[in-house]
């Protein structure tokens, strides 16, 4: 583990990345999959507008995976 200004990392030499919502999700979340290796993560913090959204701030919205596409690419 490395040290720098007091914190303990967990992974000193993690490398992030990001991909673009300007493709449909299933393609972003295919397009980063394929840039993982072994023991490589990735965090998927995507929701939607559900079929019960009200219109108020986030709720009723829930996961990409309620998709089929979505929960393909995931897979």
């Amino acid at each position: 583990m490395g040290r720098r200004a007091g914190v303990t990392d967990i992974a000193p030499d993690a490398v992030i990345s990001a991909s673009s919502f300007s493709l449909p999700t299933a393609t972003a979340i295919r397009a980063a999959a394929d840039r993982l290796g072994p023991w490589d993560i990735l965090l998927l913090e995507v929701h939607r507008p559900g079929p019960r959204t009200i219109g108020t701030g986030q709720q009723g919205f829930i996961a990409v995976e309620w998709w089929p596409d979505d929960l393909l690419a995931v897979r």
